[in-house]
């Protein structure tokens, strides 16, 4: 029964997803300069998954960077403006653009003085950032029950622009920096962490700690609950760590009476703050068993 409710939940989700990919690519069709093109083109939804629990994968860009200049037909379809690359697009409307869109690599002007490590590619400057692994004998897709805590550990590790890209052949990482709006008309920048994960080992789970060693927290640490309210978290030692981790729909931060660190989520991730100064936030886990708790 737990196995038919899982596919049927992801027959239902795939379905959903193919119905607006194909409405939005309908209402593309509407615009002069779009229809001229699908003409020219076998126009479709550049994020495919071949089934309803298959991967997805973005067919419109390859990591052999095959894509790069290739026309693509941007729709934004927020009120918000959104950007491809140095294309802006505006709330409900559509642009023409090129690959990739998130170009990595500082913005002209930086003053966010990143650094990475020459060795690993990671960032020390101005938050370090740290892959970690939490190798576990139990638990299952809900419940976590942490056994050894250790670093990730790389051989073979391709850095890229000083940094900003890092591949190995199980993870890859990229650093765009972005400019977004704020409430005042002015702008602000954001440091925008892509990874994408290939975990094959059973029994681990990855996440990436972020550190400000100058934020002094003392243990307490914050979550969204659904994207608007926000609820505040203790550390405590005398409590188990699967205890102290959060689910994170949006939202994760830390704070002193000087600075505070904030993490956004495209969706929703677990996460926790385990060290002072710090928010961990899980990336993919793969378990060997189950903990019977509505999954097969």
């Amino acid at each position: 029964a737990k196995t038919a409710v899982v596919e049927d939940y992801a027959k239902r989700i795939h379905g959903a997803i193919g119905y607006v990919q194909e409405w939005i690519v309908q209402h593309i069709l509407k615009t002069k300069e779009s229809k001229q093109l699908a003409k020219q083109w076998d126009l479709h939804a550049c994020w495919q998954s071949n089934a309803p629990r298959g991967l997805s994968q973005n067919t419109c860009e390859s990591s052999s960077g095959e894509s790069k200049g290739k026309q693509v037909i941007l729709y934004n379809p927020l009120e918000k403006e959104q950007s491809c690359g140095s294309v802006s697009v505006p709330g409900r409307t559509v642009r023409i653009g090129t690959l990739p869109c998130d170009i990595p690599g500082p913005l002209p002007g930086s003053t966010a003085g990143i650094k990475f490590d020459d060795a690993t590619g990671l960032m020390f400057e101005p938050i370090r950032e740290e892959w970690m692994v939490w190798k576990v004998k139990s638990g299952g897709a809900y419940l976590f029950f942490p056994s050894t805590l250790t670093s990730f550990s790389e051989y073979d590790i391709h850095i890229e622009q000083g940094g900003y890209v890092v591949t190995t052949k199980n993870w890859k990482r990229t650093v765009v920096e972005r400019k977004i709006p704020t409430g005042d008309g002015e702008s602000s920048t954001v440091i925008d962490f892509i990874y994408e994960t290939n975990l094959q080992s059973a029994n681990q789970e990855w996440f990436a700690r972020f550190t400000a060693p100058d934020i002094a927290n003392n243990g307490v640490f914050h979550t969204d609950l659904n994207g608007y309210n926000f609820d505040t978290h203790h550390f405590r030692s005398d409590m188990p760590i699967q205890s102290q981790v959060f689910p994170m729909p949006t939202h994760a931060s830390i704070e002193d009476d000087k600075k505070r660190m904030t993490i956004l989520s495209e969706h929703a991730q677990g996460t926790a703050s385990l060290e002072e100064g710090s928010i961990d936030i899980w990336l993919d886990r793969r378990l060997n068993q189950d903990d019977n708790r509505g999954l097969g």
